[in-house]
């Protein structure tokens, strides 16, 4: 390593201690859930653990034969750490930033499997554990828990455990890349649902006036507003009835982090395909398709009207599962939150973490 490559990565460390905040204390930050999106608050926890990791271990000192390699591996662990730190701070990133969080911690803790000591290794082997939940095919993800286990086993005896590492090293970068694969799937998935979301919302709101329109084609305009009025009334029973819906569904117990977030980003979309929901019926019904209790005026009671909107928004979750179905058979249009497998099967309370 040359003197202008030394100087630089003691340049990038002292950098990062400036921006990183110490462990505990004032300066630790608390982040606010539009931070990331909301997606993973446990993401600051993961930093403040690797950071007083890398901080022991200057603290320690890089002594013997290999000093300047263990040297360099610090100084790359506090470039990371600074990376990460960087898109911590930052509001609502795109799920690519989010990734590249996500990639420079797992990193470091890579780099740190052969860094630390004992106890150091033991806290990235409970880390680790956490991303086993995320390892796809349920057999190689209990093999993978099974070495992991092992692993533990074998420092916590404090005998022989320095060889360890190589296998710890290993079993990180495994789950670290089956975590990876899996938020960026979600974050695919995502985007997809918001352009469905945007489009469809756009597809109401010009429907809701050709409809009106269409219906009083030679009446004054203020007639065809009381008529777009009327069906946008209709519309919120419909989206009321969807919130209620949300409301009163259950979670399930090995919920984990990807499906809590998936479900945030599904409430958009809910919301918009229940005014679809109402738009289709008021046409139906308006068609004379189907027939609704008049009063002896031939009118049909307004309340009968807001009535039937509301309980057909309780569709929107019917609609959106049949959506899923044909996205699957297809091109993946929304996907699912997890493979086939679900990610919540093993370690659901771990992989939220």
């Amino acid at each position: 390593m040359t003197d202008q490559e030394s100087s630089t990565g003691e340049a990038e460390r002292k950098r990062a201690e400036q921006k990183a905040p110490t462990q505990g204390g004032d300066e630790e930050v608390v982040f606010s859930a539009k931070q990331l999106g909301g997606k993973e608050p446990n993401m600051a926890q993961r930093y403040h653990a690797l950071k007083a990791l890398v901080d022991a271990c200057e603290k320690k000192g890089t002594h013997g034969p290999d000093g300047e390699v263990k040297q360099q591996a610090l100084n790359r662990c506090n470039t990371l750490l600074a990376r990460a730190w960087k898109g911590l701070l930052k509001e609502k990133p795109p799920g690519s930033e989010y990734d590249a969080v996500w990639s420079e911690l797992h990193e470091a803790r890579h780099l740190l499997c052969t860094l630390t000591d004992r106890e150091g290794l033991l806290e990235i082997v409970h880390d680790v554990f956490r991303d086993a939940a995320y390892v796809p095919v349920e057999v190689e993800r209990g093999a993978f828990i099974g070495q992991i286990a092992a692993v533990e086993a074998t420092l916590l005896k404090n005998q022989n455990w320095e060889g360890v590492r190589v296998t710890l090293r290993h079993l990180s970068g495994r789950t670290a890349r089956s975590r990876e694969s899996m938020w960026r799937r979600v974050h695919r998935i995502e985007d997809r649902i918001y352009k469905l979301r945007n489009w469809l919302g756009l597809a109401v709101v010009v429907t809701v006036g050709l409809v009106s329109g269409y219906m009083h084609s030679w009446s004054p305009w203020w007639v065809w507003a009381w008529s777009a009025l009327e069906l946008v009334t209709l519309i919120a029973a419909g989206v009321l009835g969807s919130l209620v819906n949300m409301v009163r569904e259950k979670d399930p117990t090995d919920a984990t982090a990807v499906d809590f977030h998936l479900r945030k980003v599904r409430t958009g979309l809910r919301l918009v395909i229940a005014a679809a929901i109402v738009l289709v019926l008021f046409v139906v019904v308006k068609a004379g398709v189907l027939q609704l209790p008049v009063t002896v005026d031939s009118k049909v009671k307004p309340a009968l009207n807001w009535m039937m909107a509301f309980f057909a928004g309780f569709l929107d979750a019917f609609v959106l599962g049949q959506m899923e179905r044909v996205g699957h058979r297809s091109i993946g249009l929304l996907g699912e939150s997890s493979p086939p497998e679900n990610v919540g099967s093993a370690g659901g309370k771990n992989a939220g973490q």
